[in-house]
């Protein structure tokens, strides 16, 4: 794999690159006012910032992490004092899981910017993903003592504090980033998790009940709010907070895994493995989509990291995603005719069977052929020929097309998950579930990457 996808010299060079802008470049048009609090006394950024961060963004648009952290480290140099550029170049080395390097990098910042309340802020953010608790501290205590109103450093002292094991820290550092910011429905979440921990459940519930009434949309408030009546309310309460907290983001792994448990509890077999069955498949979706977004960051000759995950987006109903990471994995030199299948299942999965059919070059002449487990094609008879059937309203069709496919020994576990995908677009929850069983006693996809295979066929 590493002659195919992110190569370690690579990494090293661009890190020395950003290191040597960071250290050499000046200060641009933002000036030296703490960040995160008196930003607003800070010069307005100039043409130059607002610059890299047009370039930035065409880089993300395009799937190039790697030259959108370029772009984003030339925003922070030339506006130092705003907290946006810091947060574009965290989020970019989180995507591309280079923790160590951005931990590095916020050193370098917090002594070239050293009142700067950011920097440090999210050196300690990398920190904590690197499970060096006691230098995530410092570094949060560092940000509070330069910016003693971030309540964002706040919170983060007590989620290190937690991971410490010391509770009654973590709710008083949580607390403290309550008060700062009072309307934050995630600080009362996390607060009423430390409280839960403690057995102070009243107090625990009193705290989400208030962000509930501020906050009714925000699904990881009724999912605190059932694990609460788990202990102290009743099993229908609590089925009914997680089914809340579903209703608003279906991907919520949490919440459907806990109701799937109190399911189970309640003899309700099979509404219990489906829950089950769906949340180890997001788990594995995160864990899969997290793993390849790195690949692709660190990605200089092989396509297939950013074919699957365009792949994984689609699955998931993130067109604008896949359109990103097809762009990248076409920049990066993927065969033609995987690209326009792509492009044609994203318009066939939008509606349009005309532009589906145009990426193709006019009306594929698949459509009539029967699935044949002999020549069997994923991208054909899993994914464009039912969801151009799909596309036409003939939703019947598109099943039979689908289960046709589903007798077929010979399909991967991409695959098997393209087709639970446009299952639950059918309606057709149980089939999907069926497809999802089978897709767990498939290797994962990162498998192959992992072995060296250069690119994906799912």
């Amino acid at each position: 794999m590493i002659g195919r996808v992110g190569r370690a010299a690579g990494g090293v060079a661009a890190l020395s690159l950003l290191l040597f802008l960071l250290t050499s470049a000046g200060c641009g048009g933002g000036g030296t006012d703490p960040a995160g609090g008196s930003a607003a006394s800070a010069p307005p950024p100039g043409p130059e910032y607002r610059a890299a961060l047009e370039r930035a963004d065409r880089a993300l648009g395009a799937g190039d992490l790697q030259a959108a952290l370029r772009a984003s480290t030339e925003a922070l140099l030339a506006a130092p004092a705003l907290g946006e550029p810091y947060q574009r170049v965290s989020d970019l080395y989180a995507q591309m899981g280079r923790h160590e390097n951005a931990a590095e990098f916020f050193m370098m910042a917090a002594g070239r910017f050293p009142e700067s309340a950011e920097a440090p802020f999210f050196r300690g953010v990398h920190l904590y993903r690197l499970a060096r608790w006691d230098e995530a501290l410092e570094a949060f205590d560092r940000a509070v003592a330069l910016e003693p109103g971030m309540a964002a450093a706040h919170f983060q002292r007590g989620v290190v504090l937690q991971a410490k094991a010391d509770f009654d820290g973590a709710i008083a550092a949580l607390g403290r980033a309550a008060e700062l910011n009072p309307g934050d429905p995630y600080t009362a979440v996390r607060l009423a998790r430390m409280l839960r921990v403690a057995g102070r459940y009243d107090e625990a519930r009193e705290v989400v009940e208030q962000a509930r009434t501020r906050s009714d949309r925000v699904a990881a408030v009724h999912y605190a709010l059932g694990q609460i009546l788990l202990r102290v309310g009743t099993a229908t309460e609590a089925e009914a907070s997680f089914r809340r907290a579903l209703e608003l983001d279906p991907g919520y792994r949490e919440a459907r895994h806990d109701l799937g448990r109190l399911q189970a509890r309640m003899g309700r077999d099979e509404e219990a493995r489906r829950e089950l069955v769906l949340a180890r498949h997001i788990k594995r979706v995160q864990e899969e989509r997290s793993q390849l977004t790195r690949l692709v960051g660190l990605s200089e000759d092989d396509p297939g990291p950013a074919l699957a995950l365009a792949a994984i987006e689609i699955n998931q109903d993130r067109l604008g995603d896949a359109r990103r990471w097809i762009a990248r994995a076409e920049a990066l030199g993927a065969a033609p005719d995987r690209v326009s299948g792509m492009r044609a299942l994203i318009a066939y999965l939008a509606g349009d069977v005309a532009a589906g059919d145009a990426e193709l070059g006019g009306e594929p002449g698949f459509v009539e052929q029967p699935v044949s487990c002999d020549r069997f094609d994923a991208l054909r008879d899993i994914a464009l020929r039912p969801a151009r059937l799909h596309a036409q309203g003939l939703g019947d069709e598109a099943a039979i097309r689908l289960a046709e496919a589903h007798a077929c020994a010979n399909i991967r576990a991409g695959a098997l998950r393209s087709a639970a995908a446009l299952y639950r677009r059918l309606g057709r929850d149980a089939d999907a579930v069926a497809m999802l069983e089978r897709a767990e006693e498939e290797p994962s996809l990162l498998d192959r990457f992992a072995a060296g295979t250069p690119s994906s066929d799912e």
